[in-house]
């Protein structure tokens, strides 16, 4: 040995003198001629005195080396818990390895060890020998999916330089896991333990949440569904005529999969009213009962057993009613890990497969003893593999409720969501997303805060003045609604517009606009050019929505237009749509158009660029030709294959932008001639962008009117 042994004094005063910061990890390497075997000889050095004095230690487990147990996982473990009691201040200890000294513990089987050397051999590139000092920093994080007490977190420091974050919670065999703020996920989403947490979740929301208790309707004014099923006997439920009562229940949304063939349908409504089998219902269906009575609720609403199925003029009412039936539900269960209705939601969890998170065993510094410290386990989750909740936008495609289109609405008109994801067991409410077990989940940044706005569940909205900062405001999340719904699958065609007919409801109650096929009549022109990037969507073969209307098409679309721009040239003089149920205004429509009075320009590829001919009429003058770089964005790849159709560009602002300017139309029905004296109709395949080329500036000098050289404006019928 290169160094005698040294008294625990004088170790910590060089620390202090050489290596280390009180008040940050600053920690520098060893001297090169310090052997790497004395490494094993050195203890870590706490920035706090946490030995467990006067506990005798219990063996050590076989999965913490030597050098671990003897310091941050063993006779030193109290340093991991000093934020346990809501101390926010970061507590700091260092220690010496080296690579190999770390990737030959690892492979022998130490859990810590192990964590380090993930990230060590990564990305620091040393000698194997080089001793490095390892600092680590603890303390509490609030925020960013933590649980309303904070969670812990640790940070290791390699040579003071480079740092990952990790997140770090007591399972529950640790005697101090009760004490502490973060946990494991809860597993056993389908046990009464499970269930008792997600009550006492919702209790504390109903009592403590303000936001959520404003929008909330009591109990003794919540107007009961037509039917509901009756769950006090889980084993036997039944279907119960609420007769307008009223009370508290939940819902369920799920995804179908397909035809349920244990729907009520008119013949067997009478059985299913004396009692269900439950050997005839999917395990969607049979779990969410099993929950309704675990979470201790006795009613549920289930759209396949409480709408009788084969009644058109039954489920055309309940759909006029959908938003109502989850916007004053107590809450919704969503299986959003259920692929469909027979594949059930209340299995165990299985743990993270990936790399992380690492197990390592751990001392309780709390243990009521003290003859013998008890050990416990440690999950240490590294921030990139931290598991993921239920995302919105595409970002949580693994999550089945989140490709269907009749979700959605029953998410966003929900006050309150218990999600059964893939991994772990989520409360979504108007005011926060939390873990159920106060376990840590990862969103992305822009998740948390994709609700309804509070104006849009309140029983009595202000619709907000035109052209004010709210009402443009409202405008962008019916957007941001439309672009999530638009790339979401249904498995009827003809439910487009259905499927969203409550979260536009919802809006009309603050807007005060008629609605007309997806769009608003006051914002009308800007909805008119909602794009479909890269040519993604599909155009249905049959009548569905008017060709203008988003409606119209299946896929991924985007509809964030201009509100506030000026150059306007274009107008809307007559939009109407026809219904195909008048008592149903958020629903299917049979037909539509929209006059627009605007330039009517004829599109020609020449040289590799489009050139605008003005359609020609009595002038005074020559009209010029407008010859610039433009950009189009098809609804259907199949529109824009279509090079011999004829097409026209209608403008509506005069502007230099990416963003859509104006529509493209082809001629409706050319195969048939046209009558005499009546004007063409004419049908939307898209839009156009018209962008700066070189010296010319677009549409921006368009000039428009009825003298020499400028551009006439036309009534544009487009259906």
């Amino acid at each position: 040995m290169l160094f005698p042994p040294l008294s625990r004094p004088l170790l910590r005063w060089l620390q202090l003198l050489f290596f280390l910061d009180l008040h940050g990890p600053t920690c520098k390497t060893l001297p090169p001629k310090l052997a790497d075997e004395t490494l094993t000889e050195l203890p870590f050095f706490p920035y706090t005195d946490c030995r467990l004095a006067g506990y005798s230690l219990p063996p050590k487990p076989d999965s913490l080396c030597d050098l671990c147990w003897d310091g941050a996982l063993g006779a030193h473990a109290a340093w991991l818990f000093d934020a346990a009691d809501g101390d926010q201040e970061r507590k700091k200890w260092s220690y010496w390895a080296s690579q190999k000294k770390l990737q030959s513990n690892a492979n022998k089987g130490c859990a810590w060890c192990r964590v380090v050397y993930w990230e060590f051999s990564s990305f620091l590139h040393i000698h194997e020998r080089q001793p490095v000092c390892i600092d680590v920093e603890v303390g509490l994080h609030f925020g960013d999916g933590a649980p309303p007490t904070g969670m812990h977190m640790m940070t290791i420091h390699y040579n003071g330089r480079h740092g990952r974050r990790y997140a770090y919670a007591l399972n529950d065999d640790h005697p101090a896991a009760s004490s502490t703020k973060t946990h494991t996920p809860v597993l056993d989403v389908g046990s009464p333990r499970a269930s008792a947490l997600a009550r006492d979740v919702f209790e504390e929301c109903k009592d403590g949440h303000e936001l959520c208790r404003e929008i909330s309707i009591p109990v003794e004014e919540t107007l009961l569904p037509t039917r509901l099923i009756d769950c006090t006997n889980p084993n036997r439920p039944r279907i119960v005529r609420t007769a307008g009562q009223r009370g508290q229940y939940i819902t369920l949304s799920y995804v179908w999969g397909g035809d349920q063939l244990h729907k009520t349908t008119r013949s067997n409504l009478a059985t299913y009213e004396h009692g269900i089998d439950l050997d005839l219902l999917p395990q969607t269906i049979c779990d969410a009962i099993r929950a309704t009575h675990q979470l201790g609720f006795d009613r549920l609403w289930v759209d396949s057993l409480c709408i009788v199925q084969d009644s058109e003029m039954e489920q055309q009412h309940e759909i006029g009613y959908m938003h109502n039936i989850f916007r004053y539900a107590a809450f919704t269960i969503v299986a959003a890990c259920a692929e469909s209705a027979a594949d059930g939601f209340l299995h165990d969890r299985q743990p993270s497969p990936l790399k992380g998170p690492e197990t390592v065993p751990i001392l309780c510094p709390q243990a009521q003893s003290t003859a013998e410290l008890q050990l416990g386990t440690l999950t240490i989750y590294s921030d990139s593999r931290l598991p993921h909740s239920v995302e919105y936008e595409g970002m949580r495609a693994d999550e089945r409720t989140s490709q269907r289109a009749w979700c959605l609405q029953e998410e966003l008109m929900s006050p309150r969501s218990l999600i059964f994801t893939h991994k772990m067991l989520l409360f979504r409410c108007q005011t926060t997303t939390r873990s159920i077990g106060a376990s840590y989940y990862k969103y992305h940044p822009d998740v948390e805060h994709y609700r309804l706005p509070r104006t849009l569940l309140v029983r009595s909205p202000s619709p907000p003045e035109h052209g004010t900062p709210e009402w443009y405001s409202l405008h962008k999340t019916w957007w941001r609604t439309i672009n999530d719904y638009a790339r979401r699958a249904m498995s009827q065609e003809s439910d487009k517009l259905v499927a969203c007919a409550a979260v536009a409801e919802a809006y009309h109650r603050v807007l005060r606009s008629d609605y007309l096929a997806g769009l608003w009549r006051h914002s009308l022109l800007a909805d008119l050019l909602w794009i479909s990037p890269n040519s993604e969507c599909r155009r249905v073969a049959g009548f569905r929505a008017p060709s203008w209307s988003w409606a119209a098409v299946d896929g991924r679309l985007t509809l964030d237009p201009w509100l506030q721009v000026t150059n306007i040239v274009a107008e809307v003089i007559q939009c109407s749509v026809t219904l195909k149920n008048p008592s149903l205004p958020f629903g299917e429509v049979l037909g539509g158009s929209v006059i627009l009075r605007a330039p009517l320009l004829r599109l020609q590829l020449s040289r590799g660029r489009f050139q605008f001919e003005p359609e020609q009429e009595a002038t005074a003058g020559p009209i010029p030709w407008y010859d610039m770089k433009w950009i189009a964005y098809y609804d259907d790849c199949n529109d824009s294959a279509q090079a011999d159709v004829a097409q026209w560009a209608v403008p509506f602002i005069r502007c230099t932008s990416p963003s859509p300017q104006g529509l493209i139309l082809v001629r409706a029905h050319a195969d048939r001639p046209a009558s005499a004296g009546s004007k063409p109709l004419y049908r939307r395949i898209g839009c156009f962008a018209a962008l700066k080329f070189r010296n010319f500036v677009g549409l921006a000098h368009l000039r428009v009117g009825e003298t020499n050289n400028e551009v006439p404006l036309h009534d544009i019928e487009i259906i």
